[in-house]
């Protein structure tokens, strides 16, 4: 599901005026985490829909765009509702973390093989050797198991 830049902004125009609403979110701005360190402590699922890591919703930067991922779920329902929580549970396979992230294996091990070759310039740089040739010889045990960091940094998060 997908809402248009043009629904948002008739939406915020309708909002501006009203007082209670702009108390509201004066309120949330002082609660939401400032720090990695506040939101792991933080209530889950994360109440924080706005926050550019939860996994309920995606801005398109280039048109304002809002993709609903979860569109059978409210956000105070998912499983899982924080992509720095999916970060920091290592070695899920491409399923788990497609599950997580309500995307197909083939999709996100897309992403991994795209983070990778974004990376390879950097790493090089650290004399880790030929990355190209490291990725052509990964196999698939190999690909199996990826770090969740690398899916969400293809992703631009």
């Amino acid at each position: 599901m997908t809402i248009s830049g043009r629904q948002i902004e008739s939406a915020v125009r309708l909002d501006k005026d009203d007082q209670d609403i702009q108390k509201y979110s004066k309120l949330l701005d002082r609660m939401r985490p400032k720090t990695r360190e506040e939101c792991r402590c933080g209530i889950r699922p994360c109440p924080f829909v706005g926050c550019r890591y939860h996994l309920y919703l995606e801005v398109n930067p280039k048109n304002g765009a809002i993709k609903i991922n979860f569109p059978d779920y409210e956000p105070w329902n998912l499983p899982v509702s924080c992509a720095l929580d999916v970060a920091e549970s290592w070695n899920l396979t491409l399923e788990e973390v497609g599950h997580l992230m309500n995307l197909t294996r083939e999709r996100i091990r897309q992403a991994v093989a795209h983070a990778k070759r974004q990376l390879a310039p950097f790493v090089e740089g650290f004399g880790v050797g030929d990355f190209e040739a490291f990725l052509d010889e990964a196999d698939d045990d190999e690909l199996e198991r990826v770090s969740v960091k690398e899916s969400r940094t293809a992703q631009g998060m």
